[in-house]
């Protein structure tokens, strides 16, 4: 089968416990191109310009036994993922942004196979225990932000959110230990975001952060945290994976509120009503200068 080249998989998770070494065969074996891992413990150490003892060091870490054990993983692992999505159709598809729809493709599959409930119903339980939430994101990460905030405030919850960072941050100094900040964030390496976490921290509001960088769930000491999964390309500077993982995270913590509290069932109920009589009223308008 012919090789798939540009596309970063989620084979492996970084760790703050990896050295150099370790976060360059990471890199590689999730830029690893073909259908089955074929690499011996010698080959792996040259092609990453280490050494063996590092990789045999680096799957120690990863709870193997041995080198055989890890080889044996990563062929289950990329032989899964090529059965999956790198197969036969995807390879002969002259579709031009078949790359994009692989990244889609993962992201549901990623939300359907894995069990996110503890999750969802962690964030989900803080937002309902909480007076204020602030929505904290940037750029793309905003379209989830802004649809969630929209939602929360159709169920009568006090949320905030702001396109403009420099408006939204100084609104940060009202937060207390009743708040929660919730901060949506691919890779959470913007200055901003974590100036936001720290001023959460500060007033000790509740945090809970959606993200696809497992070493911030581990960097951050937060309250509730979500870390998806996701396939990219360096090439592609759009966040497209990514984008979707979070906009099916935000409508599932939603559908856990008003599916777990009646309370807000309905005053979804109400909100629909009032706009089912707007939307009535405009019919009628309609209707009666048309005649």
């Amino acid at each position: 089968m012919e090789k798939i080249t540009n596309l970063i998989k989620p084979f492996l998770e970084n760790s703050l416990k990896f050295t150099n070494a370790d976060n360059e065969i990471v890199n590689f074996i999730n830029s690893y191109e073909g259908d089955n891992f074929n690499l011996s413990q010698k080959e792996l150490a040259k092609i990453t310009n280490t050494s063996e003892g590092s990789v045999s060091r680096f799957v120690k870490k990863l709870g193997f036994k041995n080198y055989r054990d890890f080889y044996g993983n990563m062929n289950n692992i990329i032989g899964e993922f090529s059965k999956n999505f790198i197969n036969r159709d995807y390879i002969k598809s002259e579709n031009a942004s078949k790359d994009i729809l692989l990244f889609h493709k993962f992201a549901l599959d990623e939300m359907i196979s894995r069990n996110f409930t503890p999750e969802i119903a962690e964030i989900s339980n803080l937002i309902h225990i909480s007076e204020k939430i602030y929505i904290l994101a940037l750029g793309s990460s905003q379209k989830s932000a802004m649809e969630l905030n929209a939602n929360l405030l159709k169920i009568g919850k006090s949320s905030f959110v702001c396109s403009d960072f420099y408006t939204f941050i100084p609104i940060l100094g009202n937060l207390s230990p009743d708040d929660l900040l919730l901060t949506i964030s691919d890779q959470f390496k913007n200055d901003d975001i974590i100036f936001g976490i720290n001023v959460a921290k500060s007033y000790n509001a509740k945090i809970a952060i959606i993200t696809s960088n497992p070493l911030v769930a581990n960097k951050y000491k937060v309250n509730a945290k979500m870390v998806y999964k996701k396939v990219e390309s360096p090439y592609k500077s759009v966040p497209t994976s990514s984008k979707l993982s979070q906009i099916i995270i935000c409508d599932l913590i939603f559908d856990m509120l008003i599916q777990n509290h009646r309370i807000y069932q309905e005053r979804l109920q109400r909100t629909k009503n009032v706009l089912d009589a707007w939307i009535r009223r405009k019919l009628n308008f309609k209707i009666v200068n048309e005649n």
